[in-house]
């Protein structure tokens, strides 16, 4: 993984966080025919900051947000934020007075309702907030955080980002020494987790899996069929005519998977599967056809791409979220 592609996918993690209320609202009205889930209830998590020895930051300058509001720290650098009262990781964020991430904090209010804030919270939550762990259940994401902690990549991680915050240079996330470190630090804790393997084969197996589309397609005289075999997200298809025309489109949901520990996630078993999959009627008339997916990150302003980005806005933040 090079590091400026991370840091871009960082930054636009957060984009997505700051756009997610929107989008929450949206949902509903542009998808009439899709309905809203039930939201789940929300508690009140005390939040304690603990910035870095060394740092020039003034404590009265800087807030701790969570999705639902932002909120000054008082002296004793303490706030209550709001978080979804679930078994699920969420992240709090701490800004100085120019809005910059100084601090993230990764926390399960299922488990605790008071966290600390600090540099080593900020290394854990920079390396899940990442698409590869959006399956890990909180159990799998638990001992990934153990895992990690043991690496001393990860205390170099830790380190960087207190050099960051001392130097008062707009926050870790914008830090490319930071962002350098993290990215050794996930290989290598993605390292130790092939490491806990029992079947090397199956890992194999998997990798080359991923080489592929996880979508598979059977075109056949009674109809065309579109499976979802590997991927979380949801695609959108459509089906062309050869002038371009478009015939028809469908949603193929993403899986609902979770690795419940480490080893099935290194092993590529989940649990918690819905299978997923789209029909269309094959064309009768002769000519040449053409089936387009698109997941909503290809950017080409194609249809299926904006309904595949908006079908899968609502859950990318809650990825962010945690």
């Amino acid at each position: 993984m090079k590091a400026k592609q991370y840091s871009g996918a960082a930054r636009y993690a957060f984009v997505l966080y700051l756009s997610c209320m929107s989008l929450f609202v949206s949902c509903k009205k542009e998808r009439p025919e899709v309905s809203e889930p039930d939201m789940p209830g929300t508690t009140a998590v005390s939040v304690q900051v603990d910035l870095p020895q060394g740092s020039l930051w003034k404590i009265e300058e800087m807030s701790v947000a969570s999705l639902f509001a932002k909120q000054g720290l008082s002296n004793g650098a303490e706030a209550e934020i709001t978080a979804f009262d679930v078994n699920g990781y969420e992240t709090a964020f701490v800004t100085n007075a120019d809005d910059d991430i100084v601090l993230l904090g990764y926390f399960n209010p299922g488990e605790s309702k008071s966290i600390t804030v600090n540099t080593e919270s900020t290394a854990i939550a920079l390396l899940l907030l990442n698409p590869w762990s959006m399956d890990l259940a909180p159990n799998a994401k638990q001992e990934y955080i153990a895992l990690a902690k043991t690496l001393p990549e990860f205390a170099e991680l830790k380190k960087r980002i207190e050099q960051s915050i001392a130097s008062q240079s707009g926050g870790p996330l914008n830090d490319q020494h930071v962002l350098d470190q993290l990215a050794v630090t996930q290989r290598a804790s993605l390292l130790k987790i092939q490491d806990m393997r029992e079947a090397p084969a199956a890992m194999m197996a998997r990798a080359a899996s991923q080489t592929n589309s996880p979508l598979a397609f059977q075109i056949e005289t009674s109809g065309i069929k579109v499976d979802n075999q590997l991927s979380s997200i949801t695609y959108v298809v459509g089906l062309y005519d050869g002038s371009g025309k478009l015939i028809d489109k469908k949603e193929v949901s993403g899986l609902e998977k979770s690795y419940y520990f480490l080893k099935e996630f290194g092993l590529g078993k989940y649990i918690n599967t819905a299978g997923s999959s789209a029909a269309f009627k094959t064309p009768s008339n002769d000519g040449s056809y053409t089936l387009v997916a698109r997941n909503g990150f290809a950017f080409d302003g194609s249809v299926e791409d904006r309904e595949a980005l908006r079908a899968n806005a609502v859950g990318l933040t809650f990825q962010v979220l945690g």
